[in-house]
């Protein structure tokens, strides 16, 4: 009993996270499982189904591209086959990334979580509630994006595409999924920070003991130390993320370069509403991460310019020793998300 305590998870935090673990199940692509209030590593049999659901996803993609439709919608344009063939090996070389790192990292995914919590008993968090519904609308319209773009397909293109292009729109999906995990899980992170920021400005106001400068300290550490690991788990994924969207986005143009100079298709502007609408849903995902990792960013900034600016008042020694540390840690420890390392 004395080694689960440390792994226990805290109710609020569940029901954040529990949109997201629905998303990563539907595609076994889950990090680790929560029962009875303790996390844990996925299940022997949950790592060998993910391994076949990504055997299974590598076998469609490799099929598409020998047997594509398109083939015989593309008289004149041969480029289109090559486009393929570099999409193919670059979401199957992510596939088999995505299930090595998940299963490599897993230990590491549970400290993160554990990590987030951490000040929870320190920090006045009453915005749970506020998060846990922005998380669900989230999730929600990102599977929306996903279901809208796969009802233009078969409402307005059920001539030209057949049921290998369905299951690789379900496989294009797979990537989507841990793109909201780390959109997600950036902004949890940034909240709390806020949070960190406005409490340490009331705290600036009343005569406080050195514990709770201490403690104020411990929560801005494991901010940054959660997020140390944030990194560690995802900067390569969102890399191998990046360059998918990057090759898909050369399938893309192919695909409208191809229609334009094919005879074949009937599937007239639709073809290209979807087919921009499959590249526009993509770089939005890797936009918005883009741009909440900028808002932590500057939110780093904040704290940095709020201890600088406590420094220049009337303080106690605890005070101010507690905004030098922070100052220090920010400088010493504190690195930006880098997707090329």
């Amino acid at each position: 009993v004395a080694r689960q305590m440390p792994k226990f998870v805290k109710r609020n935090l569940q029901r954040f996270l529990l949109p997201l673990i629905v998303l990563q199940n539907l595609f076994f692509m889950s990090k680790f499982t929560i029962r009875n209030n303790i996390i844990r590593p996925n299940r022997f049999t949950y790592t060998i189904v993910s391994c076949i659901n990504n055997l299974f996803l590598i076998g469609v993609n490799i099929y598409y591209t020998i047997f594509s439709p398109l083939r015989e919608c593309i008289d004149k344009f041969s480029a289109i086959h090559t486009v393929l063939l570099v999409h193919c090996i670059s979401a199957c070389t992510a596939y088999v990334f995505y299930f090595v790192s998940n299963l490599y990292q897993r230990s590491n995914h549970i400290r993160f979580i554990l990590r987030l919590q951490k000040e929870n008993d320190i920090l006045p968090f009453n915005v749970y509630k506020e998060l846990i519904v922005e998380n669900w609308l989230f999730v929600s319209m990102a599977m929306l994006a996903n279901v809208s773009i796969f009802i233009l397909h078969y409402v307005f293109l059920n001539m030209l595409w057949d049921t290998s292009h369905f299951l690789l729109m379900v496989s294009i999906m797979y990537f989507d999924v841990d793109i909201v995990y780390a959109i997600s899980m950036i902004k949890f992170m940034r909240v709390k920070l806020f949070i960190w920021i406005h409490e340490i400005k009331m705290t600036a106001k009343r005569a406080v003991c050195e514990k709770h400068c201490h403690m104020l300290f411990k929560c801005f550490s494991d901010i940054i130390n959660a997020f140390q690991i944030y990194k560690k788990i995802l900067q390569m994924q969102i890399l191998l993320l990046t360059f998918e969207v990057f090759t898909s986005s050369l399938t893309y143009v192919e695909f409208l370069i191809g229609f334009g100079h094919s005879s074949k298709h009937k599937g007239g502007v639709w073809v290209y509403v979807v087919i921009i609408s499959m590249f526009l849903k993509s770089v939005a995902f890797l936009s918005k991460l883009s741009s909440q990792c900028e808002k932590f960013y500057k939110t780093i900034d904040a704290v940095e310019f709020e201890c600088a600016a406590l420094l220049n008042d009337e303080l106690s020694e605890a005070m101010k020793r507690l905004c030098k540390n922070v100052r220090r840690v920010n400088s010493t420890s504190f690195k930006k998300l880098a997707v090329c390392g």
